[in-house]
C-alpha cells in the first residue's frame, strides 16, 4: 500500500491546477501509448523524494505503462524520453477501448445528451 504523505510532508494528492497543467502538456493521455485513462507519475524525483508537485516533473501514464515503470521493466529515462514527445501531442488524439459487449448497453453521455 502506498503512503499518502512522503517524508517531506508532501501529500500524494496533486492539486487540481497542477493536474490541469500536466494533462495539457501531455495531450490528455498516456505519453507512451495514448490511453485516455491515466495516472500521474512523478518522474524525477519519485514521489517518495519529491518536495513539491512540480508539473514539469510529473507525467501521465496509463495503468499498464505505469506498471512497467513500477516493476522496473522500463527505466525512468524511457519515461523522460516519452515525456518529451507525448503520443497524444504527436498523433492528435488519445485512445481508449470501450466495453461494447452485446449484453451491456453502450451509452455515451455528454451533459444531458445521451447517445445509444
Amino acid at each position: 500500500m502506498s503512503t499518502t504523505i512522503n517524508k517531506y510532508g508532501l501529500r500524494r494528492t496533486i492539486p487540481p491546477p497542477i493536474k490541469k497543467a500536466v494533462r495539457y502538456r501531455c495531450g490528455f493521455g498516456c505519453v507512451v501509448c495514448g490511453n485516455a485513462i491515466y495516472q500521474y507519475e512523478h518522474i524525477e524525483p519519485p514521489f517518495a523524494e519529491a518536495k513539491s508537485h512540480d508539473p514539469d516533473k510529473i507525467t501521465l501514464l496509463c495503468g499498464q505503462c505505469h506498471d512497467q515503470v513500477t516493476r522496473g521493466v522500463w527505466s525512468k529515462e524511457k519515461v523522460l524520453e516519452e515525456n518529451q514527445s507525448p503520443f497524444c501531442k504527436n498523433s492528435g488524439y488519445s485512445t481508449f477501448e470501450f466495453d461494447t459487449s452485446s449484453k451491456k448497453p453502450f451509452v455515451i453521455k455528454i451533459g444531458n445528451t445521451e447517445f445509444l
